[in-house]
């Protein structure tokens, strides 16, 4: 039998936590779906660095396209562990004295149906304040249901007002929509060929295209009542296999390491399966670009 969602109340912790949110309920084999990771409830210290890890169901779910928001302000330092055998970590330190001072997104991933089930989706964390002290905090994971029925056709309601683009690159690109107080609005999967288009209400906002191993761009879109507001079309630059926002040899170093193999799939930037030299000469491209990109 096909198992039954039903919405069960968790208390909500009353000091930090971090939150693990799938927005949909259900998707389908094959179909991809963006998580957020939401640190709530910040000490009003703030906090200079966290370790999450994340674990989930492998042989329900693929995990990809791991991207942290600006939380943590302009250009945190990243390092990322896996994802391997059903779990990551991503470790965020802010930089030049900044920190995470509100509640928000910390970073998202995709997560790609494969079998169906149920399947669980948990982030933990441990908070630093600087203090060279890693304090664990509460969580709430989610779940969701991986089925291979049809979704039902939907009426859409008619918005004379979006956001359209292209964006290449060989791994699939994520485009997110901030609003003009820097919250996250919406995010999607471009098509195959890079192309989107995001119905918004009128505003201004910061449209951010990503994509794994490769510098994110970033530009601001005015939208106003009945008109579509293009972006420009644009090549994200292949090689930030380290997240840091440079394309550098610790990058190439990593080709380097993982030679012939099809993992970490982060380092496959051309996504052939297999990390070699055509990776590096990708790679070679862009070499020392740094970003984001404007757009």
């Amino acid at each position: 039998d096909t198992p039954v969602v039903t919405d069960t109340p968790i208390p909500t912790p009353t000091g930090p936590y971090v939150l693990t949110n799938i927005p949909v309920s259900s998707i389908g084999v094959g179909e991809s779906q963006l998580v957020s990771v939401d640190l709530m409830n910040i000490s009003p210290s703030g906090y200079t660095s966290t370790e999450f890890t994340c674990t989930y169901d492998p042989v329900l779910i693929n995990v990809g396209n791991i991207s942290a928001v600006n939380l943590f302000g302009e250009n945190p330092a990243l390092a990322l562990s896996g994802p391997q055998n059903g779990s990551f970590i991503l470790a965020i330190s802010a930089t030049n004295g900044q920190k995470a001072v509100t509640s928000g997104t910390a970073f998202t991933f995709d997560i790609t149906g494969l079998q169906t089930g149920m399947a669980n989706v948990t982030c933990t964390a441990r908070v630093s304040e600087g203090l060279g002290v890693l304090t664990d905090i509460a969580y709430i994971g989610d779940e969701v249901l991986v089925t291979d029925e049809v979704p039902t056709p939907t009426d859409v309601v008619d918005n004379p007002s979006s956001i359209s683009g292209q964006v290449t690159a060989y791994k699939p690109v994520t485009i997110q929509v901030f609003d003009a107080g820097d919250i996250l609005v919406t995010s999607i999967l471009a098509n195959p060929d890079g192309t989107f288009n995001i119905p918004v209400p009128n505003g201004t906002y910061t449209v951010v295209a990503s994509a794994e191993g490769y510098i994110n761009a970033s530009g601001t879109a005015l939208v106003t009542s009945g008109m579509n507001t293009p972006m420009a079309v644009i090549n994200l630059p292949a090689g930030d296999i380290d997240q840091n926002g440079v394309i550098d040899q610790f990058d190439a170093l990593t080709i380097g390491m993982n030679y012939n193999l099809p993992t970490p799939s982060i380092a496959d930037l051309n996504n052939d399966g297999v990390i070699n030299f055509l990776d590096l000469e990708l790679l070679a491209l862009y070499y020392h670009i740094s970003g984001p990109l404007a757009w």
